[in-house]
Order: C-alpha cells, then structure tokens, then sequence
C-alpha cells in the first residue's frame, strides 16, 4: 500500500464519520471512566473498562449502519466487534500503563493512572479504528493481524504488575522489606481434617531464614541482619489457616519469629516492646481490623495488639498492603501477663487438628469442632502438671456454667468486656472466631480470663440492632451464662455497658472521622492502589470503609442498646433439686444461682454476696 493510502485511511469521509461516531461514544464513556476512578475510587482497570462498556454498545450501532454500511445480519459482526474492542483495549491500556509509569516515575501514583488513562484513550482509538475498518465491518477481515496483536498484549499486560521499590516508598508508608536466603519462598501445604473429611485449611511448609528491614521513605528504621541462628536476622512462615487457603501462593499472611527480640512497630522502646513474635496479616485492605481494635482498647480489654500499616515485599517482590501486628503471645511487658511457670494462655480452636497437642473438655470434644490448643507454654516446654491442672480447672470452669457457680472460675469482667467488643462490632462469625483465654498462675486467686479480641473479618454483618452471634451461639459460653440463674454475669455485662456506652460511641466516631482526614489515611490509600495494581482488585478507599463503620454505628447502637436493656439482670431467687444419697433424701438450695451444701438440721440459710454486704434469710427443709 502506497504512503498516501495509508494517509487516505484517516482521512476519508469513512474515517471522518468513525471520528463522529467516536466522539459520541467517546464523551459517554471517558465522563464514566474519570468518575469512575476518581469519585467511586475504583481500580485502574476497572474504570478503564467501563468506558467501553458503556460506550461500545453505542458504537456498534453507530459504526454498522452509519460510518461502513454494513449489511450482514446475525451475530457475526457483534462477535468480531467485541473481540476487536477487547484487544484494542488490553493493547493500548497495556502499552500506555507501563509507559507513563517509567516517564512519569517522580509523580504521584494518581497522577500516573490518570495520564496513562488519556494515553490509553487515544492508542485506542486509533487501534479501534483500524480493527473496525480492516476486521470487524469487512468479510475479508484480516483475523491472522488480530491474532498478533493478541500475542503483543501480553507483554504490556503482565508489566503491569512490576511495582518498584520507588513507587512502595512514594505511597509514604512503612516498607518492610524480607529477604530470604537463596530466594527460597515461604510456602504453604493443604491438608484435610482427620476430624470431618473434606474439610480442608492450610498450614505452613517451610519455615525460611530471611532479613527483615523496615524504613519509611528513604530512612532505615530497622534492620534485623543477616540470618545467623540465635544472633540476627528472622524465620519466615505462612500463618496457615483460612485466610491463606484461599490466598494467592505469593500473598499469604505470614509470621515472622526474629532470632532476637526487638520492636518492629519502632516506639521507640526496646526494653518495653521488644519480642520475637511478629504477625503480617492482610488486615490493612479494610478499617475492618483497625476499627475492631479501637473498640477493643475503649472497652478496657487487659491487652490490644498494636500495629502499623505497611507495604511488604519479598526478594524485590512487591506482595501488597498488609498490617504488621504483635501475635498473641505472653509478655508481661507489653502483651499478655501470665507467669511464666505455672500460667498459661489457651485457645478454643477450630483448627486444632493442625496442632501436635490439644486436649478435650465436657463442652468441646466428640462431635464438637473445637478442642483447646495452646499458646503458652510452648509445646516443648510444656510440663505434665500444667497440662493435667488447665484440663481440670477447665472442666470445674464447665460445670461452673452449667451450675451456677461460674463465678469461681472466670473472671466475670474480662469476659462482659470480650462479649461487649463483638456486639459492638456484629460480629457474624461464630465458629472462627478466635477465643484466648489466659490463667495467670495455678493458685486460687485467679480465674480465667479473656484478656484479648482478635479476628474481625466479619464485623457489621449481623442485623443492625442484633447482637453478635458469639452472643446467642450454643457453641460459646455466653448464652449459657446469661440465661443462668447466677445473674453475676448478666449484670456485669449490662452495667459495664451502660458505663461505657456514650465514651465509647463517641470516642470511637471520632476516632473513624479523624483517622479518614488524616495523612496516614492518604497513605494507606495510595497504598491500596498498589496493592489494587499488583493483584488486580478493587478494594475500597479509606473514606469508604470509614463511611460504612460509620453508618453501621448510626443504625446499631440505638437498637442494640434497647436489646441489652431487655436482658434479665434479676436473681431468679431460690430454686431446689431433690437428691437421693446414702444419708436418705435432700434438697439442695439454689440460691442467686449459687448451690449451697444442705443443712443436716432444720433451720435458717444465710446467704451473703461476694462483698458480704447483703444478708438474706431463707427456711431450710430437709427429708430423711
């Protein structure tokens, strides 16, 4: 084809038209694409799209009838004309993505897709108008032309996904950078329940020595060292378990163990932070976890685990946002306080099956999903005689609920507190939730407490109103407990809520409102977009999420605060049961829910509270 043929394919009336019909479909979908992206804050490719789902429609009718004339019926040309749009598309919004991010790398991640969304706009029209006039409106099409220009997408397509460290550093938050030896990958294994048969989760393969730097900008913060056993540098694993099962291979949530303890969250304090136990959770794509644990401190929770939002990449890797976090573990410091010796943290777990030691108690075994596993101590520095006293003070704890007498067992505070937290929250998961118990030695003194919330994927996703299913599930503790006669409970729960109620709404509101203003907000937004880029998502933007707590807060509390008023705080009084024994027939008195031992003579039961300030008198009976 002569130069001026090819000048007269952009310049005949057939092009001229093409340009008209273009620039109606064009308005419709850029007015889309811009709005898209910049007022709903959805993805790069997202809003890209939607130009031309909203505007190819127009131009096919356009373009059939009115610039090439075209007389064929059925769905041929509707067939040729959506795979033209979609490589027209893939091509120019490929090639224009990486281009713009090299020559405009010193600019801002938004102004960056929003010049390569004009770039991209024009390569595709041109690229559209070839296909049309060559492909799509001509039964000699040129279908090998269309094949190529599959091939050469695939390039700018999948540069898209390349994220330098420039670009992570520029978002403004922390950077955690994990290099591991020989590049070799953290690694997950599925594995089926030997409990239920095909139920299936994920635990770790391998556990990778690595370095761990963290900076913000161009200054290092932390810098664990190379890998040198006992000495410097970290391990690396997958944190197995749903989350990671249905995770990208390349973007688990992970632990990291340090060879020697320090402060990853950098405050400054060593000798008070300072552990090697540390979480990378993929919390920080929601408000979900942030929110979750603001409510946590409000209600008085003994311990809440702290944070920083950061971006994390591995061996130069790019592999999203995450939420670094301290794990739950013991440190009477800084997390969770228990004696070293004689105390010990437990979890109702789900996942138990994934553990080496775990035990049963009256509540959780046989067809039960949960078993208790351990926290601390260690497996290998678990000793026979705490083994053998946690399953027992576990099982009194049991029967305390089921009797009465709970009051003996559980630290009736800690527990309304984690109760609260949830229903505060609505949280819908029940059988997931994470549930931490602590005991802090083996003596009388003390009881089992909850001293953390932890797991908040399924905040806002009750009934407004409605309290969390943690509340009503038979297979927790609290519906038990606040249907039991002992009403202790029932008033804890009650009272430290209309205690709490006004601080905690409004503290928690403003601290929402003023987290969604802030510059770390507009950090981690930023962040999202990468993380968006990387793995082509479309998560939400700070101020969303911040809207949607706040709404669920407007809708639930008024609501929920009806419900609590409606629970029943009164003692049920004096209820007795008939007991045959060797000494003949007794009746045991219950009294506040409190089983008293029976008299052997008749005459007056005097019952006291805890705080010895009420005396009450009641007509003892006994049968032989």
């Amino acid at each position: 084809m002569s130069i001026k043929k090819h000048i007269n394919l952009f310049t005949d009336k057939t092009f001229v038209k093409f340009v008209l019909v273009g620039m109606v479909n064009t308005l419709i979908g850029t007015t889309v694409m811009f709005v898209f992206y910049n007022v709903f804050h959805l993805s790069y490719w997202v809003s890209s799209a939607s130009n031309y789902i909203f505007g190819s429609m127009v131009s096919y009718l356009l373009n059939k009838h009115f610039t090439f004339h075209y007389q064929e019926k059925g769905y041929t040309s509707f067939c040729r004309f959506t795979l033209n749009i979609l490589v027209c598309y893939l091509m120019a919004y490929g090639i224009a993505k990486p281009l713009m991010h090299a020559i405009l790398s010193n600019t801002s991640i938004e102004v960056q897709e929003n010049v390569s969304m004009a770039v991209g706009m024009c390569l595709f029209v041109v690229f559209n108008y070839l296909g049309q006039r060559f492909y799509t409106f001509k039964k000699d099409s040129i279908q090998m032309c269309i094949i190529v220009m599959l091939l050469m997408v695939f390039v700018p397509v999948r540069a898209q996904h390349a994220i330098t460290i420039s670009e992570v550093r520029q978002t403004g938050l922390h950077t955690v950078e994990i290099t591991t030896v020989d590049g070799e990958e953290p690694e997950g294994t599925v594995i089926e329940s030997p409990w239920k048969p095909g139920t299936f989760n994920m635990t770790y393969a391998n556990k990778v020595p690595c370095r761990v730097v963290i900076s913000k900008g161009d200054n290092i913060l932390f810098d664990s060292g190379p890998y040198e056993k006992k000495t410097s540098g970290a391990t690396i694993r997958i944190n197995g378990n749903t989350t990671a099962l249905y995770s990208d291979p390349l973007n688990m949530p992970y632990n990291l163990k340090l060879e020697k303890d320090a402060d990853l969250l950098i405050r400054g304090d060593d000798s008070q932070y300072a552990d090697k136990h540390w979480r990378l959770l993929k919390d920080a794509v929601s408000l979900n976890t942030m929110v979750g644990l603001k409510v946590s401190q409000l209600t008085g929770m003994e311990w809440t685990s702290a944070y920083l939002p950061c971006n994390v990449m591995i061996n130069g890797d790019y592999r999203g946002c995450y939420l670094l976090m301290e794990s739950v573990k013991r440190n009477n410091k800084c997390r969770i306080r228990c004696d070293k010796k004689t105390g010990c943290i437990v979890e109702r777990d789900p996942y138990w099956w994934k553990e080496e030691k775990y035990f049963s108690s009256a509540w959780y075994n046989g067809e039960s999903m949960y078993r208790w596993t351990w926290k601390h101590p260690d497996d290998d520095e678990l000793t026979e005689d705490v083994e053998n006293y946690v399953q027992q003070y576990i099982t009194d704890m049991e029967q305390g609920i089921d009797n009465g007498s709970y009051e003996d067992y559980i630290d009736v505070l800690s527990w309304a507190k984690w109760l609260l937290a949830h229903d505060i929250l609505g949280t819908r998961d029940s059988g997931g939730a994470n549930m931490y118990f602590k005991k802090y030695d083996n003596t009388a003194d003390s009881r089992l407490e909850m001293p953390c919330i932890w797991d908040f994927d399924s905040s806002y996703e009750v009934t407004a109103g409605d309290f969390s299913r943690l509340h009503t599930s038979a297979n927790a503790y609290f519906s038990k407990l606040l249907d039991s006669s002992n009403k202790a409970f029932a008033k804890e729960y009650v009272s430290l809520w209309n205690n709490l109620k006004d601080d905690v709404v409004s503290q928690l509101v403003d601290y929402i409102n003023t987290y969604m203003s802030s510059d770390d907000a507009a950090s981690l937004d930023a962040s999202r977009k990468l993380h968006n880029r990387r793995w082509n998502t479309t998560y939400r933007t700070v101020e969303k999420d911040a809207k949607i707590a706040l709404n669920w807060l407007d809708r639930h509390i008024s609501l929920l605060d009806q419900n609590i008023q409606k629970i029943d705080t009164e003692s049920a009084g004096i209820q007795t049961q008939t007991y045959s024994t060797n000494e003949g027939t007794q009746q045991y008195y219950q009294i506040n829910g409190m089983t008293g031992q029976p008299l052997h003579t008749n005459g007056i039961v005097i019952a006291k509270d805890r705080s010895n300030r009420q005396v009450r008198k009641y007509v003892n009976k006994q049968k032989r």
